[in-house]
């Protein structure tokens, strides 16, 4: 009824929508009703239809009264699809007509209709009238042959013109702007369109077009330019293949629009991809936009822009230098949008390399706070996935970082990664890569060696380590150099000295000793010492590692070492232990006298050999003050030597090391390795007593410590030691300044790491406002499947989830289900760490025992900090390698040896902060689609036949792989139940028509926690001999994480994920379980990148 239409306001620059409708039983007829200008032409196209076989569709547009004849009309639902351009002849309201014929028994029949406001042709070379087989600057064409022929660089925008709402804003935003016109003209650019149909409208997609409205299908275009249908339709096929062609590695398309800057490359087909600027830029700022094509143009100049922004696909190649240690220097430029480059590089045998990365020294658009961090990977990298972290070394970009590696393998390809942060602008970088021989590595074993007066040389220890043996001397070269001890007085100098192994020694020798003379022993006593340098250089078959100078002190009378005053701070509880090193370079027996104060309550001391050790544990705060006196008898003869005043501060924990009290979370690994074993919770007071749970798969382990254990010589690091001996369980920790910590928890003999870190959140003072909030994960199982318990090789690989709650204070609380159904919920705490790049990332520790403690899941959670997500990201992930996630499933009744169905697998999260109470529709998501794995035929029903055990498999033409659901009004809506049609054989027939529901699918989503549910029927048909038609009715379970992004893989997330449960009577159990399989909510929005 015209009276009752729904209203659309149509407008140029955006698109609307209608909800999502259906006409079925006696709704016949939609009217929408919008106000149209004469000689204005509006574009109207359905979306998301589907149509039952043989039902008939007309779209039908009236200039004002209804009743009167159509301006226009259109037949068929696909028709529309492509689009209705319709010039208004009278200005006043139109009214638009979705109709079909009467008929009560026709269902499933649903549908979005869109507008906008379109302009006529613009002038040729405007973007929606492009040139169609030439190309200038400043203009847009169709053409890609004809912009390469111009040998300049082009910008190449992939789009939906008339279909997509991002790109329509884009041109409002971005490309109508005389600014980027100019931008374009002064930067001598080509533009090039590629128009594009709707992407999902074709099954086929991508290797053939969709339907949808296009320039390349539009009348008043292809009659402009001289072309015909099928023309358009060629540069349709054209314009898809070109872009799968330049799809980043691992995505399956690129998205519209996307504005891609190409690099004329001579002899190749396609120009070479420097960069791409997203359709959130495009349509939102367009100073952003001109920024990023700037640091675009810079790019060009290196030639493996923007292949090596990805781990997998970089063809940028290192030159590999002569084994001789001489640097090759490779130039790149990064920062602004290029955040990441890669470099392959391949060893030679026996060969170690360093790399020294520094950004341009004198560079104005050098970030004060840039900083790079270089790591080196191995090739088993994705297009998301970087491989696994071989070393790794950052720091600030002005003053360069420099990374050594030691090949584990040779002549195999390694991948060198260079990361920059807080750079904002380009700026120009090297790479200085040096390989040196690789065979043996010589150290001085000390950085200080101690020598007294009146010996006659000082004795240097020489470390010689063997990397890789062969039957060549190695031959060092030393020299020395003067400090307060001067050559010809102390020490007799030495300009160009040799230490040698021969061939034979460097497998029997591991160390030598290299003397230097001393010629002190005639000098007046002195007080301290006398220091000069010795520096070490390779000349043959070996590398300086580590220390390659080494100080020389040269004592006279007995000395402290670290006199002649020293203050130190301890803790009341702790543990505490000074050692004061003694240097007597005039031999006898030494002693120590206390010649003033006293030390803490608590505290004592004693001379061990050459050290006064003050140990003990101070009872009482306060500053205690004692002066010790050093002396030695040779012989009748005492010499006093020196002093030292010891100040010792005892003050509270808190005091001390304000980080070591409170709470703290952890994570216990396998030694070594990334898996995930346990989780720590541990509480320091304020008076320094420790207490610790460690949850373990068999039980949760309490430990007790009345105080941390001791305190490190500088201060710095609180140890505690915990024991429950009737257990045999020790925990061994350190806690460092900041709050983090690690240690070793062993457990029947098997020692395991620890990390842990404090929770410095306050809700008033300190809220973890970065972290807090709501949180849906998925959990899909991977195909890394670890273990399995019998022959059925059972793998559950359907996904279960987790409702994350993050509070103020930075308690985390987690519910959900795993992919059998099983419940799973824990508290544990959110903690903060920085990067490499110094940047803050979020972690949540899950472990939690399962199947009455003989399963867990375990793993740690990333979650990205609030400002600093992307808004088509996930934001929770566990991609890291520390991060790795385990479910693991001891089989139904294991005490029974029932385990057949047992399993250990890796689960991949991802999700994403969810805003509770909100619609789909908030979302942006006006339809989504239910999607399921191919139909369970492993989960076959078992039945007997003549003393035989056969099998029955779920009947496909009923299983819901592809349902279209509606969202509406915060609900999701399947199609109306269809039923199966019984023969008279009594076998059945399925209805497989668009919008058929056989399976009877029924699915609702909470709004609050983002859980979505329902349940479907499989159906087993088979004959005994009759037909025999069993309904099993199976439910279904997952989470919504509306991500349009990626999560760890290249591959678009789902809508939702989650799992199926379908019984299994399988024989060869010998009882009966319930197998799982993935079912996903897909999106289907076209027009969203």
């Amino acid at each position: 009824v015209p009276g009752g239409a729904t209203p659309m306001t149509l407008a140029e620059g955006s698109i609307a929508n209608s909800s999502a409708r259906t006409l079925g039983g006696d709704d016949v007829a939609d009217w929408f009703r919008f106000e149209a200008t004469a000689g204005r032409t509006y574009l109207f196209m359905s979306r998301n239809y589907a149509v039952p076989a043989g039902v008939d569709t007309t779209f039908a547009i009236y200039a004002g009264d209804p009743s009167e004849a159509p301006a226009a009309t259109l037949a068929g639902m696909a028709a529309l699809g492509e689009g209705l351009s319709y010039t208004a002849a009278v200005t006043g309201t139109h009214y638009a007509l979705v109709s079909r014929p009467v008929d009560p028994s026709v269902n499933g029949l649903s549908y979005t209709l869109s507008g906008t406001v379109i302009e006529g042709l613009p002038a040729v070379g405007e973007l929606t009238n492009p040139l169609w087989d030439t190309a200038e600057v400043g203009r847009w064409t169709m053409s890609y042959e004809a912009a390469a022929a111009t040998g300049k660089p082009m910008l190449v925008l992939f789009s939906g013109l008339r279909w997509c709402p991002h790109c329509i804003l884009a041109d409002a935003v971005t490309f109508s702007d005389p600014a980027f016109a100019a931008y374009v003209a002064a930067n001598d650019l080509v533009l090039v369109v590629m128009d594009n149909a709707r992407r999902n409208a074709a099954p086929s997609y991508p290797t053939e077009p969709g339907l949808g409205p296009t320039l390349l299908r539009e009348a008043g275009y292809l009659t402009a330019h001289g072309l015909s249908r099928a023309d358009g339709e060629a540069k349709l096929e054209a314009n898809l293949a070109f872009q799968q062609s330049l799809a980043l590695p691992g995505s399956t398309r690129i998205g519209y629009p996307t504005l891609l800057y190409l690099r004329p490359t001579p002899g190749k087909a396609v120009a070479s991809v420097v960069g791409r600027v997203s359709y959130i830029t495009l349509e939102t700022d367009l100073a952003t936009v001109l920024r990023q094509l700037d640091d675009l143009r810079g790019m060009a100049a290196d030639p493996a822009e923007e292949t090596d922004n990805l781990a997998s696909s970089t063809t940028a190649v290192l030159p590999t230098p002569a084994a001789d240690g001489v640097p090759v220097q490779t130039a790149g430029s990064i920062g602004g949008i290029d955040t990441t480059d890669w470099r392959v590089f391949t060893p030679a045998a026996n060969t170690a390399w360093s790399f020294h990365v520094a950004t341009a020294a004198k560079s104005s658009k050098n970030g004060a706070a840039a900083r790079l961090t270089v790591g080196v990977y191995d090739s088993s990298g994705t297009a998301a996935l970087p491989g696994q972290r071989l070393a790794e070394a950052s720091g600030a970009a002005a003053g360069g970082v420099t990374l050594d590696f030691r090949p584990p393998a040779y002549g195999v390809p390694y991948r060198l990664c260079v990361q920059i942060a807080d750079q904002p602008a380009l700026v120009d970088y090297t790479i200085a890569a040096s390989a040196t021989p690789l065979s043996y590595e010589a150290q001085f074993e000390a950085a200080a060696f101690e020598a007294a007066q009146q010996q006659p040389q000082a004795a240097l220890r020489v470390r010689l380590d063997t990397v890789i043996a062969n039957d060549q001397p190695v031959a060092l070269r030393y020299w020395t150099e003067d400090g307060t001890a001067l050559a010809g007085r102390e020490y007799t100098g030495v300009a160009d000295g040799a230490l040698v192994w021969t061939a034979a020694e460097t497998g029997t020798v591991p160390v030598k000793t290299l003397n230097i003379p001393l010629t002190a022993a005639g000098l007046a006593p002195w007080e301290g010492s006398r220091d000069f340098v010795v520096h070490l250089e390779a000349v043959q078959n070996a590398k300086v590692i580590g220390t390659a100078a080494a100080t020389v002190r040269l004592y006279c009378i007995p000395t402290f070492v670290d006199g002649p005053a020293l203050v130190r701070a301890l803790s009341t509880g702790a543990g505490a232990e000074l050692r004061l090193g003694i240097a007597n370079g005039l031999g006898g027996n030494l002693g120590v006298l206390m010649v003033s104060g006293a030390l803490p309550r608590g505290m004592a001391a004693k001379l061990q050999g050459s050290e006064l050790v003050l140990s003990g544990r101070p009872t009482r705060t306060g500053t205690s003050t004692a002066e010790f006196e050093v002396r030695t008898t040779v012989g009748a003869a005492t010499t006093v030597g020196g002093r030292v005043a010891v100040t010792l501060i005892v003050l509270p924990v808190a005091a001390i090391n304000p980080a070591a009290v409170g709470s703290f979370v952890g994570t216990v690994f396998t030694a070594g390795m990334p898996e995930v074993r346990g989780s720590l919770t541990l509480t320091a007071s304020t008076n320094g007593r420790v207490q610790a749970k460690v949850a373990m798969q068999d039980r949760t382990y309490a430990l007790t410590a009345n105080s941390w254990t001791a305190l490190s010589e500088d201060g710095s690091t609180f140890v505690a030691d915990l024991v429950d001996a009737r257990r045999g369980v020790t925990l061994s920790l350190t806690v460092d300044g900041t709050g983090a910590g690690a240690g070793v928890f062993t457990l029947g003999g098997e020692a395991m790491d620890v990390v842990f870190d404090r929770v410095a959140w306050h809700r008033v003072t300190n809220p973890a406002l970065e972290y807090a909030g709501y949180y849906t994960v998925s959990l899909p199982v991977s195909r890394d499947v670890k273990a399995t318990g019998g022959s059925l090789g059972y793998v559950p690989f359907g996904g279960g989830y987790l409702a994350i709650t993050i509070a103020a204070n930075g308690r985390v609380t987690y519910s959900g289900k795993m992919a059998d159904g099983t419940r799973v919920s824990g508290t544990t705490a959110v903690i903060e760490s920085m990067g490499g790049l110094g940047t803050p990332s979020g972690h949540v520790t899950i472990f939690a025992p399962l199947y009455r403690r003989g399963g867990y899941l375990s793993g740690r959670l990333d979650i990205t900090p609030l400002s600093r997500r992307v808004a088509e990201a996930a934001c929770v992930s566990a991609c890291a390698p520390a991060a790795y996630f385990e479910w693991s499933y001891p089989g139904l009744q294991p005490q029974r040896g029932r385990t057949a169905d047992a399993f250990t697998v890796t689960v991949e999260p991802c999700g994403m902060a969810y805003p509770k109470y909100t619609t789909l529709e908030a979302h942006g998501i006006p339809a989504a689609e239910l999607r399921t794995a191919e139909a369970p035929a492993d989960a076959a029903y078992a039945y007997r036949l003549q003393g035989q055990t056969e099998r029955a498999y779920p009947m496909l033409d009923a299983f819901p792989e592809h349902l279209p659901l509606q969202v509406t009004a915060g609900r999701l809506v399947a199609p109306s139940a269809t039923r199966p049609v019984r023969q008279a054989d009594r076998s059945y027939v399925y209805n497989t028509g668009e919008g058929s529901n056989d399976s009877s699918l029924r699915i609702q989503y909470s709004r609050s926690t983002g859980v979505f549910s329902g349940s479907f029927r499989l159906y087993y048909d088979y004959q005994t001999p009759t037909w025999q038609h069993r309904t099993v009715t199976v439910r279904f379970e997952g989470i919504l994480t509306p991500i349009p992004g990626s999560c760890c893989t290249a591959d678009p997330l789902p809508l939702g994920h989650g799992f199926f449960l379908v019984p299994d009577n399988n024989a060869e159990a010998g009882y009966s379980f319930k197998r799982s399989y993935p079912i996903w909510l897909g999106e289907v929005v076209p027009e969203e990148p």
